[in-house]
Formats: structure tokens, C-alpha cells, sequence
């Protein structure tokens, strides 16, 4: 379900493919723009369960500062239906998170 808060944001159901978290149906958020980010981190060591809105916020938040040895899988989209606001991303990599910061961060915005 794609939504708006106060005129920005959108919403999407995206479905995870290969690596550790394959299978698992979370959701991608864009705060600029109306299309999905082409990219999506998900910090290990987290569980592994659809991410409820406040939580994929600061997830995205902490992505963009974490520092340290923790590690970070990338996945990248691969196909999205903006009718059924779902789309599909595929495992790329497990990087660090400051690799990620560098590598994955400026396609997002």
C-alpha cells in the first residue's frame, strides 16, 4: 500500500531475495521521490522480520550513521509494480556498514 504522511513519503512491499534475509517480505521506504530506493540494507545481527514503518525509518537512519564493525546485506532492486506497490530486490553483498554508507547511500537519493 503506497501512503503519504503530510504530502511526502511512499511505501512499498518488497519481497527479499537470496542471502540472509531470502524470503522475507519487508518494506521500502522513499521519502524523496515516487519511485522505491534501488537499494536496501539490512544490518545483521537485527531479527529478521517485516520492519514496521517507525522501525524501517530508523533502520534507514542508522544505516546512513552506523559506524564500527557491523555488517550490512545489499540488496538491489530488480523489479517493482508501482499498481500493487510491491517490488523485489535481490542479494547483492554483505558489506560493512561505512562500505555501505560509500558504495549504496548516494544511488538512494
Amino acid at each position: 500500500m503506497k501512503i503519504r504522511a503530510e504530502g511526502y513519503g511512499y511505501e512499498w512491499d518488497a519481497e527479499l531475495i537470496g542471502g540472509p534475509c531470502d524470503g522475507l517480505v519487508d518494506r521500502a521506504i522513499q521519502l524523496h521521490g515516487q519511485e522505491p530506493p534501488s537499494y536496501l540494507g539490512k544490518i545483521m545481527g537485527l531479527p529478521m522480520k517485516r520492519s514496521k514503518i517507525g522501525e524501517k525509518v530508523m533502520e534507514d537512519w542508522q544505516l546512513a550513521v552506523l559506524k564500527g564493525d557491523k555488517k550490512v546485506a545489499v540488496y538491489e532492486l530488480v523489479e517493482y509494480d508501482d499498481d500493487e506497490d510491491k517490488c523485489k530486490y535481490e542479494y547483492v553483498e554483505t558489506v560493512m556498514a561505512s562500505d555501505y554508507q560509500n558504495k549504496y547511500l548516494e544511488h538512494n537519493e
